[in-house]
Protein backbone atom coordinates (compact mmCIF):
# COMPACT_ATOMS: atom_id res chain seq x y z
CA UNK A 1 0.00 0.00 0.00
CA UNK A 2 1.16 3.42 -1.03
CA UNK A 3 0.78 6.30 1.63
CA UNK A 4 0.07 9.48 -0.44
CA UNK A 5 1.93 12.75 0.53
CA UNK A 6 1.21 16.22 -1.62
CA UNK A 7 2.25 19.56 -0.62
CA UNK A 8 1.61 22.70 -2.70
CA UNK A 9 2.92 26.10 -1.95
CA UNK A 10 1.61 29.34 -3.52
CA UNK A 11 2.89 32.57 -3.67
CA UNK A 12 0.19 34.74 -3.00
CA UNK A 13 -0.67 38.88 -1.84
CA UNK A 14 -0.92 38.47 1.90
CA UNK A 15 -3.99 40.88 1.89
CA UNK A 16 -5.90 37.75 -0.01
CA UNK A 17 -4.19 34.92 2.44
CA UNK A 18 -7.36 34.24 5.21
CA UNK A 19 -6.05 30.83 6.26
CA UNK A 20 -2.68 30.93 5.81
CA UNK A 21 0.38 32.02 7.95
CA UNK A 22 -0.53 36.32 6.85
CA UNK A 23 3.41 36.74 8.07
CA UNK A 24 3.96 35.35 4.71
CA UNK A 25 3.76 35.61 0.82
CA UNK A 26 3.32 31.41 0.59
CA UNK A 27 0.24 29.32 1.21
CA UNK A 28 0.96 25.94 1.75
CA UNK A 29 -1.94 23.04 1.30
CA UNK A 30 -1.31 19.49 2.00
CA UNK A 31 -3.86 16.10 1.86
CA UNK A 32 -2.62 12.73 2.48
CA UNK A 33 -4.24 9.59 1.19
CA UNK A 34 -3.56 5.74 1.23
CA UNK A 35 -3.75 3.94 -1.61
CA UNK A 36 -3.97 0.19 -2.19
CA UNK A 37 -1.23 -0.17 -4.56
CA UNK A 38 2.49 -0.06 -4.97
CA UNK A 39 4.33 3.37 -4.87
CA UNK A 40 5.41 2.60 -8.33
CA UNK A 41 2.21 2.28 -9.68
CA UNK A 42 0.70 5.13 -7.75
CA UNK A 43 3.85 7.54 -9.26
CA UNK A 44 3.07 6.10 -12.62
CA UNK A 45 -0.35 7.87 -12.52
CA UNK A 46 0.66 10.86 -9.94
CA UNK A 47 3.79 11.59 -11.70
CA UNK A 48 2.86 12.33 -14.89
CA UNK A 49 2.80 16.03 -15.37
CA UNK A 50 0.33 16.07 -18.23
CA UNK A 51 -2.18 13.62 -16.78
CA UNK A 52 -4.16 15.33 -14.42
CA UNK A 53 -7.51 14.95 -16.35
CA UNK A 54 -7.04 11.31 -15.75
CA UNK A 55 -7.43 11.19 -12.27
CA UNK A 56 -8.21 14.55 -10.41
CA UNK A 57 -12.08 15.19 -10.51
CA UNK A 58 -13.29 18.46 -12.53
CA UNK A 59 -10.32 18.92 -14.39
CA UNK A 60 -12.12 19.04 -17.94
CA UNK A 61 -8.38 18.84 -20.18
CA UNK A 62 -4.70 19.34 -19.62
CA UNK A 63 -2.29 20.11 -22.32
CA UNK A 64 1.46 20.26 -22.16
CA UNK A 65 3.93 22.59 -24.66
CA UNK A 66 7.02 22.03 -22.93
CA UNK A 67 7.99 22.91 -19.30
CA UNK A 68 3.95 24.79 -18.91
CA UNK A 69 1.20 22.23 -18.48
CA UNK A 70 -2.46 23.96 -18.75
CA UNK A 71 -5.34 23.17 -17.07
CA UNK A 72 -8.64 23.77 -18.06
CA UNK A 73 -11.69 23.73 -15.04
CA UNK A 74 -14.64 25.69 -14.44
CA UNK A 75 -14.39 27.66 -17.40
CA UNK A 76 -10.50 29.07 -15.97
CA UNK A 77 -7.51 28.24 -17.32
CA UNK A 78 -4.12 27.38 -15.31
CA UNK A 79 -0.84 27.41 -16.40
CA UNK A 80 1.44 25.44 -14.11
CA UNK A 81 4.81 25.71 -15.42
CA UNK A 82 7.27 22.55 -14.06
CA UNK A 83 10.43 22.96 -11.98
CA UNK A 84 11.41 19.53 -11.41
CA UNK A 85 10.93 16.30 -11.51
CA UNK A 86 12.35 13.03 -9.34
CA UNK A 87 11.87 9.80 -10.01
CA UNK A 88 14.03 8.67 -7.43
CA UNK A 89 12.31 10.61 -4.64
CA UNK A 90 8.73 10.43 -6.57
CA UNK A 91 8.87 14.35 -6.21
CA UNK A 92 7.28 16.80 -8.96
CA UNK A 93 7.36 20.45 -7.99
CA UNK A 94 5.69 22.93 -10.21
CA UNK A 95 4.81 26.67 -9.78
CA UNK A 96 1.68 29.09 -11.52
CA UNK A 97 2.61 30.17 -14.72
CA UNK A 98 -0.74 31.75 -15.05
CA UNK A 99 -4.09 31.99 -14.33
CA UNK A 100 -7.37 34.17 -13.56
CA UNK A 101 -6.95 37.45 -11.90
Amino acid sequence: MAHVHIAGRVLAPRDKLTTFDKGSSVATGMSEIDIARSADDVWKVAGDFGGLASWVPGIEKCTVEGDVRTIELSGMQIGERLVSRDDATRSLTYSIASGPA
